[in-house]
């Protein structure tokens, strides 16, 4: 992504990828997780153009250290449209 910029990475279902590590008996998870961090750790203002975005439905099963200020900076809540918003939505 760094020589492709301007670049949007996209990650999806994020906390399947980057669960909180220590859980995993072969220890495959936490060496992606801490490859992740570093590789996030290196997004800073030297890459212009670079822009990381993860969705998750449940943010609670990430691991902590990507939720820390300089890797994910900024958490948006999209929660359920009401009745009103559904039917604007469908129609």
């Amino acid at each position: 992504a760094r020589s492709a910029k301007p670049c949007l990475v996209i990650f999806d279902e994020f906390d399947a990828l980057a669960p909180k590590r220590g859980h995993d008996s072969t220890g495959v998870t936490d060496r992606v997780v801490n490859q992740l961090l570093t590789e996030l750790d290196g997004v800073d203002s030297n890459n212009e153009g670079l822009f990381v975005v993860s969705a998750t439905n449940r943010i609670d099963l990430m691991d902590e250290a990507l939720l820390r200020p300089g890797r994910f900076d900024h958490k948006i809540f999209v929660g359920f449209p009401d009745e009103k918003d559904r039917k604007n939505i469908l129609e």
